[in-house]
């Protein structure tokens, strides 16, 4: 969801994602294929004014009925018209502390299509 006027470069962004054989383990179990469903919220910013903008987000991400803890991490990408998202994200594992896993978890790259949902609303008016 995009913000009108004087925050127009600012957004919100929620994800959920479905990993249908994500192998997940701990450091005395052998790894397991598990399906990992995860939900993610974030909060960011675009740059400049051109059709391909950089921007930059922070976000909590969190497993849904799985085995991943809850994460926080920052994005950074490439945008086409606000709509096609290039991301390079990275995690920080906060459980760490409790757990033996590893504080910093492998960055990740993906591409987003967003949907406008301003633009929704208005066709419903």
């Amino acid at each position: 969801m995009s913000f009108p006027r004087k925050f127009h470069n600012r957004f919100i962004k929620f994800s959920y994602f479905l990993t249908p054989n994500a192998l997940s383990g701990y450091s005395q179990a052998p790894y397991e294929e598990t399906p990992l469903k995860t939900i993610e919220f974030g909060l960011g910013s675009y740059f400049g004014a051109s059709i391909i903008r950089p921007y930059a987000a922070f976000h909590y991400s969190g497993a849904y009925r799985g085995r991943r803890s809850e994460f926080l991490g920052l994005q950074a990408g490439l945008s086409y018209k606000r709509r096609i998202n290039l991301e390079f994200g990275h995690f920080a594992n906060f459980y760490a502390i409790i757990t033996e896993t590893p504080f910093f978890v492998r960055p990740r790259i993906s591409l987003h299509y967003m949907i406008n949902l301003n633009s929704l609303q208005r066709k419903a008016s």
